[in-house]
Order: C-alpha cells, then structure tokens, then sequence
C-alpha cells in the first residue's frame, strides 16, 4: 500500500514538475515550434524567388540574343551589360560571350566590366579563372609582360582546372614576344602536368 501511495506521490510531483516546466517556458516552446515550421518555409520561398529571379534574367538574355540583336545592336550591348550584373553565374558568362561576340575591337569596354567582375569576385573560382582567360586573349597583343604574369598567376593557380590553358596562353605570349626560352620553359611544366 506504501508502495502504490509513493508511486501517486511521484507521479503527481513528475506531473507538477511538467506543467510548472510548461507554464514558465510556454512562450520560448511556441517560439521556438514556430521557428521550426517557419524556417523551411521562408527557405523554400527564398529558393522559389532566386529560381524566378535566375529564369527572368535567362529569359531577358533569350530575347536580347533572338530579337534586340537583329534589329538594334547598341540597344542589345547596353542591355547585355546589365546582364553581367545578374546573380546567375551562367547568366553573366552568356552575357559576356555574347557582348564580346557583338562589340568590335578594341575590346576595351567588354575588358572594364572584366575588370570589374573580376574584383567584385561574387562568381565562383571556376569562373573567375575564365574571366581572367578571357581578359588575357583580349589583351593578348597589347600586354605587357608584367600583366599577363599577374592576370594569369601560375602560383595562385596550382589547383586550377585551368592550369593547362594557363600555361599555353603564357607560352604563346612568350613566343610572340620571340622569348623562346621561357616559352621553351613553360611547354615543359605544360607536358609534366
């Protein structure tokens, strides 16, 4: 009988212990369930908002290259600069590809918004590579030496997927600037890798 009266006991201070528990913690516990409910909620809106956002900006470089190009090129170049602002990497890579496609030399314009995503460097490595491969066939035969070696740095570059390209598009300026020897040097890294 003791038994089953410290086991009411128990169960009844377990009980107070609870709902004591419950009644202090009652606004952090609804907080923090709605937080739970709420948080993949606004993630997946987000991601429905940068998906609309990144198929608007494709959709705009669509009709840019199917209809503006045709009937106004200074129209399409200005818009398609706009473009290289797009929070889509494939977006500006296009845009890039497209403006260079349609501006005639010099390219001094397409190499300024090079520059600039360059700095700003919200794309990803890969593609900061290629921006920087793109802007050193553009200025290949107007560059100093100096600024090929700093656009296309072997050493930051060891990783790179690139690395290959890198060191061709060196060795080429070395032999268009008739510096056989360090275009002689840089063929053998290229064959080691």
């Amino acid at each position: 009988m003791s038994n089953e009266l410290d086991n009411q006991i128990n169960e009844s201070i377990y009980n107070d212990k609870i709902l004591n528990f419950l009644k202090k913690n009652k606004y952090y516990i609804i907080f923090f369930t709605i937080l739970i409910i709420l948080g993949p909620i606004f993630y997946q809106v987000k991601l429905t908002i940068d998906n609309n956002s990144s198929a608007k900006d494709l959709e705009k470089y669509a009709i840019i290259t199917n209809e503006v190009v045709k009937k106004n090129q200074n129209e399409a170049i200005n818009q398609l600069i706009q473009l290289t602002n797009s929070k889509n990497d494939t977006v500006v890579m296009l845009s890039l590809n497209q403006l260079i496609e349609l501006t005639k030399q010099p390219y001094t314009e397409v190499v300024k918004i090079l520059d600039n995503l360059i700095k700003k460097n919200k794309l990803s490595n890969n593609n900061t590579d290629l921006l920087k491969i793109k802007k050193s066939l553009l200025i290949f035969d107007n560059a100093s030496e100096q600024e090929m070696l700093e656009l296309l740095d072997i050493k930051s570059n060891k990783e790179s997927h690139f690395k290959k390209i890198i060191l061709q598009i060196l060795s080429d300026y070395y032999l268009s600037k008739n510096q056989k020897n360090k275009a002689e040097e840089l063929k053998v890294l290229i064959n080691e890798n």
